[in-house]
């Protein structure tokens, strides 16, 4: 066989790898919808455009915000919860409204027990690294279980006139949860969705109590089972506002602001060269709000 030849069948034998490995296991296909996009809020445009009940119609799972910033919302089983910024979750009035989230009818399709404490950074690099997930395509996900801890943090409510997305990082409230039991409420977007939603992986969680919520910055996991459900098209709703947006901004949103669960660099993913590999995340900060909790 000539070499050019072998070079062309390598690469057709390695595409094809990749395409099978992110083939649907299932006949069925799934959609996403989302309100708005994040780089609306990174230009400060805080105010709803559809209310909880008109969201309710687009999934049973998914996360987003409310007018104003004024709390975290996580959709699980199809009730949406407000977590305030005490971290305090009640479930959502069905008038009040949402400027962002993304949604979906969840439906797992791949099932992957974690059996030994790990960081979620580690989780998120084994998704990717066995192939249960494919880089180049968006997914929710549900990771349900123990943790040995959980830091979250939510925002105060904002008022008109608005500051942007990355103005708020001063204000934020974090909070750190021990030996909770709880669920994650998740999706990953790659890189190419640029300012339509937060690239990588973005959780928010509720504990199974429902008594604490909010936007995960770091977790370590002590056993669950992570779930896993690809997304085959993303449906849009933007807003029909005529008013320019009060924070202009050329940045280019990756995960929210904080947030330090995003994968690593492939090299380090794979441990190359790379002392600390699995070695426990470090940035969890010494004095949490309110440590207790």
């Amino acid at each position: 066989m000539k070499p050019y030849i072998q070079i062309h069948a390598a690469l057709l034998l390695i595409v094809l790898l990749i395409l099978t490995a992110c083939e649907r296991k299932s006949s069925q296909t799934s959609t996403a919808t989302q309100i708005n996009t994040i780089h609306s809020l990174y230009t400060a445009q805080y105010d709803g455009i559809i209310t909880s009940a008109e969201l309710s119609s687009y999934g049973n799972f998914g996360l987003g915000s409310f007018t104003g910033l004024d709390g975290e919302l996580i959709m699980l089983d199809g009730i949406l919860y407000k977590a305030d910024e005490n971290g305090k979750p009640t479930i959502a009035s069905p008038s009040i409204t949402i400027p962002f989230a993304t949604v979906t009818f969840f439906a797992s399709e791949t099932d992957i027990p974690i059996n030994q404490s790990q960081q979620l950074v580690d989780v998120n690099d084994m998704l990717v690294l066995d192939r249960h997930m494919c880089e180049n395509k968006p997914y929710a996900i549900k990771i349900k279980g123990r943790f040995n801890y959980i830091h979250y943090r939510s925002w105060p409510k904002q008022n008109p006139p608005y500051i942007g997305l990355n103005s708020l990082a001063n204000i934020e409230k974090r909070y750190l949860a021990k030996d909770i039991d709880a669920t994650l409420i998740g999706f990953y977007f790659p890189q190419w969705f640029g300012h339509v939603n937060t690239i990588s992986f973005h959780y928010h969680f509720i504990s199974d109590d429902h008594t604490i919520a909010g936007h995960v910055l770091d977790t370590n996991i002590h056993n669950a089972i992570v779930q896993v459900d690809p997304i085959d098209k993303l449906d849009i709703i933007f807003t029909q506002s005529k008013t320019s947006p009060s924070q202009p901004t050329n940045e280019y949103p990756s995960a929210a602001p904080n947030t330090i669960v995003t994968p690593r660099p492939r090299d380090v993913r794979e441990g190359n060269n790379n002392p600390n590999h699995n070695k426990p995340n470090p940035q969890i900060p010494n004095n949490p709000s309110n440590p207790n909790r």
